[in-house]
């Protein structure tokens, strides 16, 4: 019999720091580009997204590995 309640909360603390690292990384962005003008903001948009993209990857492959431990 599986244990489906801990998989659940797996998935709800993946979602948690996957929201967290967006708007960390939106953050983290617009402290470094400073957006005041349409190119500003263009450049934002793009370190956004290239921020959240690799915290994402870092946060997903740090807690597939902790609790790949507790399997």
């Amino acid at each position: 019999m599986s244990n489906s309640s801990g998989d659940a909360g797996v998935g709800f603390l993946l979602m948690l720091a996957t929201i967290g690292s967006w708007l960390a990384s939106g953050y983290l962005a617009w402290n470094w580009v400073e957006p005041d003008n349409f190119v500003g903001a263009f450049l934002f948009l793009f370190a956004w997204a290239f921020f959240g993209y690799v915290i994402d990857i870092v946060i997903g492959a740090v807690l597939t590995f902790i609790f790949g431990m507790f399997k």
